[in-house]
């Protein structure tokens, strides 16, 4: 028994088609393939929402995480300053009991 590759039994095949049975085998494949490639997009733009609507909530929350701890860093400096302002007034008062100005006539 004669056994034939699979390259002759399709080239056996491709000579048995007609010029009709090999157009509407091409337009049959184009027509799936372009039905294939319009889901594929399809399911690549719905990706792409997914992930922009996911990378909008993450930015919100860190938005709001960013400008609580802004806020909390405002009020610390503002802490810090108020404390600074008193041991500046403190050294002061401190340098006039030391140093006593004299008032000369």
């Amino acid at each position: 028994m004669n056994r034939l590759t699979k390259v002759e039994v399709n080239l056996n095949i491709k000579r048995m088609l007609t010029k009709s049975d090999k157009k509407f085998i091409e337009e049959s494949i184009e027509k799936a393939l372009m039905k294939n490639n319009d889901s594929l997009l399809k399911g690549i733009l719905e990706l792409f929402n997914v992930t922009n609507e996911r990378i909008d909530s993450v930015e919100g929350k860190l938005t709001k995480r960013i400008d609580s701890v802004e806020e909390k860093l405002g009020e610390k400096i503002d802490k810090v300053l108020n404390r600074l302002e008193n041991h500046e007034d403190r050294i002061e008062k401190l340098e006039d009991k030391i140093y006593p100005t004299t008032i000369s006539s």
